[in-house]
């Protein structure tokens, strides 16, 4: 997924106005599962459905969230999670994309899941995004500390990773590259569609 450029693609799809998106309509209550089995729509329903939207006051439908659409959030900041998650250069990549205002829009969203996981993320790129953003945002970081699990040795706060070379990203996910395609060479030969350049 990440060779797919799976994360600037969720980034993008972040990049919007999240608060209309997750409290958007987009689903019809007879449809739903238990209650198409045994619901009987009345001859009017289109008129029906018509009045009670209209007589919905504008407070009532904003409070109201589509569980499709805040779920589908909630997993697309679940695979950015998990695809940079013990990966530096991963993590720097995020930086690249300007991820932090797309998060930071995020955290408009009311539901403790969506924190969770932006604060995460803010947590794994913490340390490369400099001292000013860090002055300019320490509600975020001390929203980090207090719901997100820490480790023992956690420097996530203490600035760059020194550790980290950058020069050395390339290599590590070339190895990883060719890692999985040996690993898909020998479990998946039959479905690949060109085995001829696959490694015996």
């Amino acid at each position: 997924m990440f060779y797919a450029n799976c994360i600037p693609l969720v980034l993008k799809f972040l990049n919007q106005d999240m608060n209309m998106y997750v409290t958007a309509e987009n689903s019809i209550p007879s449809l739903e599962f238990p209650t198409c089995l045994f619901y009987i729509p009345p001859p009017s329903m289109g008129h029906t459905i018509i009045e009670t939207h209209d007589t919905m006051s504008d407070d009532v439908s904003a409070r109201v969230l589509c569980w499709r659409n805040l779920f589908s959030t909630i997993n697309m900041l679940r695979i950015i999670q998990k695809l940079t998650k013990w990966r530096p250069p991963r993590t720097m990549m995020l930086n690249v994309f300007k991820s932090p205002p797309i998060l930071k829009k995020t955290l408009k969203i009311s539901h403790w899941l969506v924190h969770l996981y932006v604060l995460k993320l803010f947590k794994l790129q913490a340390k490369y995004l400099g001292k000013n953003w860090r002055k300019a945002n320490m509600k975020i970081l001390s929203s980090i500390y207090q719901h997100v699990r820490h480790r023992l040795l956690d420097d996530w706060a203490y600035g760059s990773d020194l550790d980290t070379r950058q020069w050395e990203a390339p290599t590590e996910e070339q190895k990883l590259k060719a890692t999985l395609q040996l690993y898909h060479a020998m479990w998946y030969r039959h479905l690949l569609p060109d085995t001829s350049q696959l490694p015996d």
